[in-house]
């Protein structure tokens, strides 16, 4: 299930797999719908158990709305124009604002672009504070 939402299966619990066999059974036969769905229902069980940071200053369930937010943003661009130039400096500036927030690893920020549906690579870089 991992490999068909191209999601890590560290993220994946067993409870998500026995809870979503009918969703996993028509996602198997091709249903565009299910795999969506259960894209979502992934994105928010990762969301909700990721170890946050403790100093971060989002508690998961308001990660999960800044997550939503920036779902909304990717699903309002026009692909076609992100090759040519589109301006995304509101969606980079938002999520640096909810990588900070809350305080998420390099690992943790690509599980949550994955579970977006979204191939990402971002790395840590050293930087003078």
């Amino acid at each position: 299930m991992a490999s068909l939402l191209d999601i890590n299966e560290d993220y994946l619990s067993t409870a998500f797999l026995t809870e979503n066999m009918q969703l996993m059974e028509a996602a198997a036969k091709g249903d565009a719908e299910a795999i969506n769905k259960l894209r979502e229902i992934a994105l928010e069980k990762i969301v909700l158990n990721l170890e946050l940071s403790s100093d971060a200053t989002l508690t998961p369930e308001g990660l999960l709305t800044k997550v939503q937010e920036l779902q909304s943003m990717l699903d309002e661009m026009d692909p076609a124009k992100m090759e040519i130039g589109l301006d995304d400096s509101s969606f980079i500036t938002a999520c640096n604002e909810m990588i900070a927030s809350a305080g998420l690893t390099t690992d943790q920020v690509n599980a949550l672009f994955d579970g977006m549906g979204y191939e990402v690579n971002f790395a840590s870089e050293p930087a003078m504070v």
